[in-house]
């Protein structure tokens, strides 16, 4: 890929993830991307052209509101979801001092799923389609996940991966 032309007032990351999802607009797909793409503009401009979004969300956004910047105000495995037009901010308080930001385009409703960790549908949603880190290592490890699991499509690291079958040690039954 060469030079990506800019529209005047375009952040670097709108104008990249405009030209990546291209072929894909139009198409009724999804993007699941990194915070350094998350921008309430370009979630608004990807809809109009039938792409939806999940994407992790820096609390510096301008469009955040307040409610969703205290890091203390949930318990852990709490949720709070915000709806605006066609856009859905879920903010999930995962471990003591650490929650992550979400915006989701794709999701109209405030789906939690049954569980220890009560997560919702969107966080499932992005760590099922995101790729990378083991899902059952402690955040803190970050082990290199190249396996999912075949039941709940978690990444897993070797250390994780029950046996020589591609399921985590939650859903080995």
């Amino acid at each position: 890929m060469s030079h990506i032309p800019r529209v005047l007032g375009q952040s670097q990351g709108h104008a990249v993830v405009m030209e990546l999802t291209l072929p894909y607009q139009n198409k009724g797909r999804n993007v699941t991307m990194d915070n350094f793409f998350s921008d309430a503009d370009l979630a608004d401009k990807l809809l109009q052209r039938k792409t939806t979004i999940v994407v992790t969300v820096r609390r510096n956004k301008r469009f955040l509101p307040n409610e969703f910047l205290a890091k203390k105000k949930l318990k852990l495995n709490d949720s709070l979801f915000g709806f605006s037009d066609n856009k859905c901010i879920l903010s999930y308080q995962g471990h003591k001092n650490k929650n992550v930001i979400l915006l989701s385009t794709m999701h109209t409703q405030p789906v939690i799923l049954p569980g220890e960790k009560r997560k919702s549908e969107i966080v499932m949603y992005y760590n099922s389609t995101k790729g990378g880190r083991c899902g059952l290592c402690h955040w803190k490890v970050n082990k290199k996940g190249t396996v999912k699991c075949h039941k709940c499509c978690n990444f897993l690291c070797k250390d994780h991966v029950a046996k020589s079958v591609a399921y985590c040690e939650n859903c080995d039954t």
